[in-house]
């Protein structure tokens, strides 16, 4: 029998970055969320989060229907943690679970503006980024570990080959100024609030909800 969308209870955890947030969604909306970025390891802090959430909440594991984790790219650590904790949680009420990549995730709220190319970005260090861009549900350029100067000229190659794209939104990280004025010739670049530059188990769970 198909779950109704309305029965959903999703448990989303996002464990990639340098914070670690858990989510609960449930009926079509978000009920909670728990947000840390105080740098303590997550393997300290994410599990008593999950158990702090669910009792406040009134709920138990067995009543959690989806998990929701984020794969990468990211902190190896950190999505180690988030992908063994969820899956042996999973596997033992025999749930389902639900991977995205922290990218989409990151790029997630921002999918339904129209004419927009969203760009997250993660450092990935040495002048390089974790990137990929969309225009709502199409990927544009997809995910890579690229140099930072060679993904600037990708938006910039797309911007001129597509006419149908009338901003861009940067989202995690910031190229270089040349880079960004650069693109600025081409089109209107706006960059997103510092609070979207991380990775959010809300947006997860609705990604997943989806």
């Amino acid at each position: 029998m198909k779950m109704e969308y309305d029965d959903m209870l999703i448990l989303a955890c996002e464990l990639s970055g340098p914070a670690v947030s858990v989510a609960l969604w449930q009926d079509g909306r978000l009920i909670a969320e728990t947000l840390r970025n105080v740098g303590l390891i997550h393997s300290v802090t994410f599990m008593p989060m999950v158990e702090v959430m669910l009792h406040d909440h009134g709920f138990t594991p067995a009543d959690i229907t989806h998990y929701a984790v984020t794969t990468g790219p990211g902190s190896y650590t950190g999505i180690r943690i988030g992908i063994s904790a969820v899956k042996a949680m999973a596997y033992a009420s025999e749930k389902p679970v639900l991977g995205f990549s922290s990218l989409d995730v990151l790029a997630w709220p921002y999918r339904s503006c129209a004419k927009t190319m969203i760009c997250p970005m993660i450092d990935a260090r040495n002048s390089r980024a974790y990137a990929a861009a969309w225009l709502q549900s199409d990927e544009l350029i997809r995910e890579a570990n690229q140099p930072v100067a060679e993904f600037c000229e990708s938006v910039m190659h797309t911007l001129r080959m597509r006419t149908d794209i009338a901003a861009v939104l940067l989202i995690g990280m910031m190229p270089p100024a040349d880079e960004l004025d650069a693109m600025r010739r081409h089109t209107v670049v706006s960059v997103a609030p510092r609070t979207n530059w991380l990775p959010r188990a809300a947006s997860l769970a609705e990604r997943a909800a989806e």
